[in-house]
């Protein structure tokens, strides 16, 4: 479908770098759920998402069979290291009275999650294809922020304007802040 053409072809070149990937484009929402319920140390969520701007509770990703909202991930125990999501405004968040926010970020971290890389707007499919493949040229494993910084530096030459690099952001939890569920 050429909806997911850019999505398709990040996934494949994300899934390069590592020897063990298993790559879903356009998964169901049972197999997106399983899959960010395996243990493992990287996960790449390329793909359609939105924000809920007016609770927070209902921001969501897309997938074949419907929308994963916040509200379910948020029920979930996601067991990878870090993730990065190039969805739509992944990491736009509501806040609510009280200073609590809500939206993707907060539920993949209630959910487990240590690192997430994601969007703070809607974001095209070239720039979230050329920052995957220049964050995957420098991650390590360990390095999520220094690999940030160099990709959005390296969408920043490719264009100038903000909208194409800025957009791209690091959330890391510290170690004594993890939430361990058995």
């Amino acid at each position: 479908e050429a909806l997911y053409e850019g999505v398709v072809d990040e996934v494949t070149d994300c899934a390069a770098t590592f020897s063990d990937a298993t790559v879903l484009v356009n998964p169901s929402l049972a197999a997106l759920k399983e899959a960010l319920s395996v243990p493992r140390r990287h996960l790449h969520i390329a793909g359609h998402a939105g924000i809920d701007n007016v609770g927070g509770k209902l921001s969501w990703i897309e997938t074949s069979a419907g929308r994963l909202t916040s509200r379910e991930l948020s029920e979930m125990h996601i067991r990878a290291q870090t993730i990065v999501i190039t969805g739509c405004q992944t990491a736009r968040r509501v806040i609510r009275p009280g200073d609590e926010w809500l939206g993707m970020m907060r539920a993949f971290y209630a959910a487990g999650a240590g690192t997430i890389i994601s969007t703070f707007w809607d974001v095209r499919d070239e720039s979230a294809r050329r920052f995957a493949s220049e964050f995957y040229r420098i991650y390590d494993g360990s390095n999520a922020p220094a690999a940030t910084r160099s990709a959005s530096q390296c969408l920043k030459e490719w264009k100038s304007h903000p909208y194409f690099w800025a957009g791209f952001a690091v959330f890391v939890r510290r170690t004594n802040e993890r939430n361990h569920r058995h």
